[in-house]
């Protein structure tokens, strides 16, 4: 997807065996939302944010159900929430208000003025007669998420096997921006074990945010071939941020678990390499 220049989609699946079906009333392509950012130029440059009623996809894991007036999400997130619409019937504002990192080349935006309205069926097709309120009483941390499923972290506490010692040199970039990354990986959905580690029910979930911090991962290397660690903010994934894990090499070569690589896709690189350095 190339979200800040207007391309994305979503595909929504409802699971028939859904642990928590008879929670929902109702469960269709009306009740999901898509929320992203709105940009009026190519990136990097945001100006407004995007409310937007459309299909998207469930979350990957189910979760013990929990009470809560927010939650955080970041690009390429996903939640499935349960709705109870026991109030009065009215119109009343939904609240998404932008995190930024660094300042925005918008001078005129204002993160706090993302509304939404939620509208009750016999309700006037009017703006609610409320004052939005700012910030949630109790936000979702995500720390607080465990699974239904398997809760526990692939080699549970035992002491890692095997290292990799990585070699770097320290640079300074004379760059303003201090974007928070936000790390999706594709081969597996990780246990995100969090500070201090929680090896009994850690949150598991494909993509994760990292606030200048570090993020610890764990998942079972069961599916051969190269998988993808990237960032979901696209700038920083063309500048490098990502890297390909080679699953099982050997066993993608040949074996019950084996791929063949058509000609078409092995012509690729050096079609690639072979572009002006502008295209590439």
């Amino acid at each position: 997807m190339t979200t800040p220049c207007g391309f994305q989609s979503v595909y929504a699946f409802l699971n028939p065996v859904d642990p928590h079906l008879s929670l929902y009333d109702v469960d269709d392509a009306s009740t999901v939302i898509q929320l992203s950012d709105w940009y009026h130029k190519l990136a990097p440059g945001i100006t407004e944010t995007y409310l937007h009623g459309n299909p998207e996809p469930v979350d990957g894991v189910n979760n013990d159900p929990r009470t809560v007036d927010g939650f955080e999400t970041h690009a390429g997130q996903r939640y499935s929430v349960i709705l109870n619409a026991n109030k009065a019937v009215k119109n009343y504002w939904v609240i998404t208000p932008m995190e930024l990192q660094h300042s925005s080349d918008n001078k005129n935006l204002d993160t706090e003025n993302v509304y939404g309205v939620l509208h009750f069926q016999g309700a006037p097709a009017a703006e609610p007669t409320t004052k939005a309120k700012n910030g949630a009483d109790d936000l979702l941390k995500e720390y607080q998420l465990v699974p239904l499923v398997n809760p526990g972290a692939p080699g549970g506490n035992s002491p890692a096997t095997r290292s990799i010692d990585l070699s770097f040199t320290w640079s300074t970039v004379n760059n303003e921006l201090q974007d928070m990354s936000i790390l999706s990986i594709y081969m597996a959905i990780p246990s995100i074990l969090c500070k201090p580690p929680n090896f009994i029910n850690p949150p598991r979930r494909d993509v994760v945010g990292v606030k200048g911090s570090t993020v610890i991962i764990r998942f079972k290397a069961d599916n051969p071939g190269p998988w993808f660690l990237h960032c979901h903010i696209d700038w920083h994934l063309e500048a490098g941020l990502a890297v390909v894990f080679a699953e099982a090499p050997t066993e993608q070569v040949s074996g019950p678990t084996s791929q063949i690589i058509k000609q078409e896709w092995l012509d690729l690189c050096p079609i690639y390499n072979a572009l002006p350095a502008a295209l590439q």
